[in-house]
């Protein structure tokens, strides 16, 4: 039996937390006692061009049909407060996979539009795979300043790196420009600084896409800091040694959830499978 097969008998479906947010002002921040409400760039998204990739915005279609089986458990671990030391809190949320090629991006990007139809959070998705920049290049983003910017500079603007879509509430936060210092960026002061910034806005989830775990060093940094990890596999292959490595590289108290990615229905038809939450063997 894999080590995704041995997940989906330890997933109890009628968990829940029983915990209750009042409604706040998403993505604002409070200053001296004020609420201040940051001005972004506002960018029209080209839906047809991502519904041919398969991302989804449509809240009625298949795809964010099954992205809110996937989303639930990660918004329950939110209200639960879980936070482990040396991390930022469960709204920061680092996708990742074992090796490219089995739908990290997709995954990230179709659930960043599941989360963004939330009505008490605000959702901030960002470009951390910065030197393949998937994300960037769907949204038609790659041109725009980023992390990577951000990171370089001290002086930046964090809020003038970000833009607003049109689709729903979503706000990206693109890749920026190429650097080849990346793991030693996002291991710096800055990085923390900037994440400290990123998350302080009210009811705000930020969701990284990074890349896979096998591939890359940075993955690693990411996920250390992340509050939540969500790892993508892929139906007949992705291996259970590499599932294995992938999850001994991140911190045995840190919530964990698997997507079972391009799994056949009887019909033939690829769909996504059920999220595994805090599984280890």
């Amino acid at each position: 039996m894999s080590i995704i097969e041995k997940a989906v008998g330890n997933l109890n479906p009628n968990s829940s937390v029983g915990v209750q947010m009042g409604r706040k002002m998403n993505g604002v921040r409070r200053k001296n006692g004020r609420a201040v409400a940051p001005s972004y760039e506002m960018v029209e998204i080209d839906r047809v061009s991502l519904k041919s990739h398969g991302i989804d915005w449509d809240k009625s279609s298949n795809t964010l049909q099954e992205f809110k089986k996937i989303k639930r458990p990660l918004l329950n671990n939110m209200l639960g407060g879980h936070k482990n030391d040396g991390s930022f809190g469960t709204n920061f949320i680092v996708v990742t996979s074992a090796v490219p090629g089995e739908g990290k991006t997709h995954t990230s990007l179709n659930l960043a539009m599941s989360l963004s139809y939330e009505r008490d959070y605000d959702v901030l998705f960002v470009d951390g795979d910065t030197i393949k920049r998937d994300a960037s290049l769907l949204l038609g983003l790659s041109d725009k300043p980023g992390l990577n910017d951000l990171l370089n500079d001290h002086d930046a603007s964090i809020d003038s790196h970000i833009v607003q879509t049109d689709l729903n509430k979503l706000k990206v936060l693109p890749a920026g420009s190429f650097n080849d210092n990346t793991c030693e960026l996002l291991s710096s002061e800055r990085m923390n600084m900037i994440l400290a910034q990123l998350l302080e806005a009210e009811n705000r989830i930020v969701l990284f896409d990074a890349p896979p775990m096998l591939a890359t060093v940075e993955a690693s940094v990411l996920t250390r800091l992340a509050g939540q990890v969500v790892v993508v596999t892929e139906a007949a292959k992705t291996s259970h040694k590499m599932v294995q490595a992938v999850l001994d590289q991140i911190e045995k108290d840190k919530p964990v959830g698997m997507v079972l990615n391009k799994s056949k229905k009887s019909h033939g038809e690829e769909t996504y499978g059920s999220y595994y939450d805090t599984y280890r063997q």
